[in-house]
């Protein structure tokens, strides 16, 4: 949207936004059966005290927090993909910057010093897929979106700013050890290249919040997930997300990544490309994922 349309997005917008963040609480708009369940969610998030005094939280940035960061049912299916033996790499895509803070944790679980998971080890060891993130490495990156089309570069970091322009997107991509892919097509081929995936090592995205924003939150403008159709050479993507809700996706923009042409919210559905997750699950349920 332009003009006063854009303007009137935004202002609807920050009303939906002060919304959510106040439904449940005292004067919310919530019925008090969905009010009721706000209480037993925050005690479910929370740390044990048992766990929070045990010598393995300190290590893993837990000993401070209140309240989980990687939730526990993530952490178990990755173990439980692991211990059965799938084949499958991880992409961690957000809008935010908490890059340090989930390699900080995520590397812990993944040298067995986690203190849910002590003692198991996705870092190599024993013959183990070694699923370490390295920060400032080739398996990080960003995207950048505006009307031209989709701009990844892996091996550097974002720029600072909140939001960035074209140019200056270009000029990070100059950096030593950065790789430019400019396209649909191209960014595709970079995630989905053979010695990427078959490192096993996860690669952490920064998806580009402003250009989703600006566009009043269209699918079309959201994280950009490229698939191809099933082969025995092309990995089957699944993006996961507590966002991804129709009738558009809302949150990803599903595209071939060959031809770049948009594959619709339900075609992703059917076709398993997409799966929403939901919060209140995910906390309560240990077995969720």
């Amino acid at each position: 949207p332009d003009g006063p349309s854009k303007a009137a997005s935004a202002a609807a917008k920050k009303v939906r936004d002060a919304l959510r963040a106040t439904f449940c609480e005292e004067g919310g708009a919530a019925p008090p059966a969905v009010k009721a369940l706000l209480q037993p969610l925050l005690e479910a998030v929370k740390i044990p005290k048992a766990i929070r005094d045990s010598p393995l939280a300190l290590a893993a940035g837990l000993a401070d927090r209140e309240t989980w960061f990687l939730l526990p049912s993530w952490l178990r299916a990755i173990r439980k993909l692991c211990e059965d033996g799938i084949l499958f790499s991880l992409q961690l895509r957000s809008f935010g910057r908490d890059a340090e803070a989930v390699a900080h944790e995520f590397n812990v679980f993944c040298r067995g010093e986690h203190p849910l998971h002590e003692g198991f080890r996705c870092d190599g060891t024993g013959g183990s897929p070694d699923l370490r993130i390295e920060l400032g490495g080739a398996m990080q990156g960003f995207f950048f979106r505006d009307a031209e089309g989709p701009i990844l570069i892996l091996g550097a970091e974002p720029p600072s700013a909140r939001s960035w322009s074209r140019s200056e997107v270009l000029e990070a991509a100059s950096a030593p050890g950065a790789r430019l892919h400019v396209g649909i097509r191209a960014c595709h081929a970079a995630l989905c290249d053979a010695a990427l995936l078959q490192s096993r090592r996860t690669v952490v995205i920064s998806d580009y919040w402003p250009f989703w924003r600006e566009k009043g939150e269209a699918a079309n403008a959201g994280k950009l997930l490229t698939v191809t159709p099933p082969g025995p050479l092309s990995p089957h993507i699944v993006l996961i997300d507590d966002n991804i809700r129709g009738p558009d996706g809302h949150i990803v923009d599903v595209r071939d990544g060959l031809s770049g042409e948009v594959i619709g919210y339900q075609e992703a559905l059917a076709r398993k490309h997409v799966a929403t997750a939901w919060p209140y699950l995910a906390i309560h349920d240990p077995e969720y994922f």
